[in-house]
C-alpha cells in the first residue's frame, strides 16, 4: 500500500466537515469533497472507503475534542454532583455555539449535520465513558443513589436527547436555557434522590 500523506488526509477532513457543516450529510458527496479539495474523487476514496467512514472519523474527533476540553477545563476537588453539572453546561455551551454557526441555515441541514441527529446519536457511547466515572465517584460519594450504572447512563442518554441544534432552533435562547436548567435540576435532584 502506498504510503499515507497525513496532511492530506487532514485536509479532506477539513473540508468534508465544512460541507457538512454548510449542507448537511446526506446534501454532500464524495465528488462535492473531491471538487472542494482541488483532487479527484479516487483520491477521497483512497483516504476513505466511504462518505459515512469519513463523517464517522470527523464525529469522533469532534467528540474527543469536546472531551479534552471538558476534562480540561474541569475543576480539581468538586463533588460529582458538581462535576456531572459542570460536564452538561460544557455540551450545551458547546451546542449553543454550534447554534449559532447554523442559525441561518435550513432545518433540514441542521438535522443532518455534525452537530445533527446523527451527531448527537453517535456521541452517546463515548460521551457514556466520561459520564460512568463521575456517576460512580457520586455514588461512592453517598451523592448519587442508583443500582446499575448501564440503566442510569441509558436513561441520562434519554433526558439529555433533546440537546440538538434543531431543538434550540424551535425556540428562543433565553426559553432554551431554561428548559435546560429545569431538567439538570430534575436530573441531579433524580440522582440523588430528592423528591
Amino acid at each position: 500500500m502506498a504510503h499515507i500523506d497525513d496532511s492530506k488526509k487532514a485536509a479532506i477532513k477539513e473540508q468534508a466537515k465544512k460541507l457538512f457543516l454548510h449542507f448537511g450529510y446526506v446534501k454532500t458527496s464524495m465528488d462535492d469533497i473531491a471538487n472542494a479539495c482541488a483532487i479527484s474523487k479516487p483520491a477521497v476514496y483512497y483516504y476513505y472507503e466511504n462518505k459515512q467512514a469519513l463523517f464517522h472519523e470527523i464525529v469522533l474527533e469532534e467528540t474527543g475534542a469536546l472531551l479534552d476540553d471538558i476534562a480540561r477545563n474541569m475543576p480539581d476537588n468538586i463533588s460529582a454532583d458538581v462535576r456531572l453539572k459542570f460536564f452538561f453546561d460544557s455540551v450545551f455551551k458547546k451546542l449553543k455555539q454550534f447554534h449559532k454557526e447554523l442559525r441561518n441555515a435550513p432545518e433540514v441541514i441542521c438535522a443532518q449535520s455534525l452537530h445533527g441527529h446523527y451527531f448527537v446519536d453517535q456521541l452517546h457511547a463515548i460521551v457514556n465513558k466520561a459520564l460512568e466515572p463521575i456517576l460512580l465517584e457520586g455514588r461512592k460519594e453517598g451523592l448519587f443513589h442508583f443500582d446499575d450504572v448501564t440503566v442510569t447512563l441509558k436513561a441520562i442518554n434519554y433526558m439529555t436527547s433533546f440537546l440538538k441544534v434543531d431543538w434550540l432552533r424551535q425556540r428562543k435562547i433565553k426559553d432554551s436555557e431554561i428548559i435546560y436548567n429545569e431538567s439538570m435540576r430534575l436530573l441531579l435532584n433524580g440522582l440523588k434522590g430528592v423528591q
